[in-house]
């Protein structure tokens, strides 16, 4: 099929051609995952931005198709990334409703400010943390991502790793510097969330960090521990006074010792 197809792009066929739906032949190639063909066509000079009557292009079904390859062949082509579906969402905002991380990951390689807020109300960090999508907030991390902007549910990237229980962003984001004491819009921090679901492995992170911070407190990380989960303000610990800190007796919360 491939070589057929090779045969009557070199014999001059219309490689522009509409269908009835406004699907030209590199749209079709890029729905049935021929990355072949798909490429051939774009190296002889096919439309890469041609949308067709439902406002779709090569771009927007290569990520819904899952043909990482062929977006990141199209960004080198220079597609148009500006371009936007029948539902007002151009490349990047589409990779992020289909989920697809390696798509985002390309695509966000072309944004100048990687902390810019989405007409969702969300950064990538944002959406990284709540979708587990653990390689891009590396990379965001790297390239020196704002870790404490809110998204517009009131969440912010660590209370949101909590909630989700994803051991290794919650990780990246500590080590990072994120503030593990900063209370999302409902009043809650990373630790709140962290007790609330029994994480062992983030409470381990949590209690290592704020026993790192705060060593020389006269409050113990259990009294600092028991205090949060009534809810007490977490933010006054950064008011007391150093000190030696007070030898930490055992405190059960469900399964897990301290």
């Amino acid at each position: 099929m491939s070589d057929v197809a090779k045969l009557l792009i070199d014999k001059g066929s219309n490689i522009n051609k509409e269908t009835n739906f406004g699907n030209t032949p590199l749209i079709k190639a890029c729905e049935e995952k021929n990355e072949i063909i798909t490429k051939y066509l774009i190296d002889r000079g096919a439309d890469i931005n041609k949308q067709n009557k439902f406002k779709s292009n090569l771009i927007f079904i290569s990520i819904k198709m899952e043909c990482d390859e062929i977006v990141k062949y199209l960004i080198e082509k220079g597609v148009d990334l500006n371009i936007r579906n029948k539902f007002n969402d151009n490349a990047l905002d589409y990779a992020k409703k289909s989920k697809n991380e390696n798509c985002i990951i390309y695509l966000f390689e072309t944004i100048t400010d990687i902390n810019e807020t989405d007409k969702n109300g969300e950064t990538l960090l944002n959406i990284a943390c709540r979708d587990n999508f653990e390689c891009l907030v590396k990379i965001l991390i790297e390239k020196g991502v704002d870790s404490h902007k809110m998204d517009k549910y009131g969440y912010l990237p660590l209370t949101m790793a909590c909630k989700r229980q994803n051991v290794n962003i919650v990780n990246s984001l500590i080590e990072y510097g994120t503030d593990i004491f900063k209370e999302n819009a409902y009043g809650y921090s990373a630790l709140n969330y962290a007790v609330k679901y029994q994480n062992e492995s983030i409470l381990n992170i949590l209690k290592n960090q704020i026993t790192s911070l705060y060593s020389s407190l006269k409050k113990s990380f259990v009294d600092i521990l028991k205090d949060e989960y009534i809810e007490w303000n977490i933010d006054n610990i950064r008011n007391l006074v150093p000190g030696q800190s007070s030898p930490s007796p055992t405190f059960r919360i469900g399964n897990f010792n301290w």
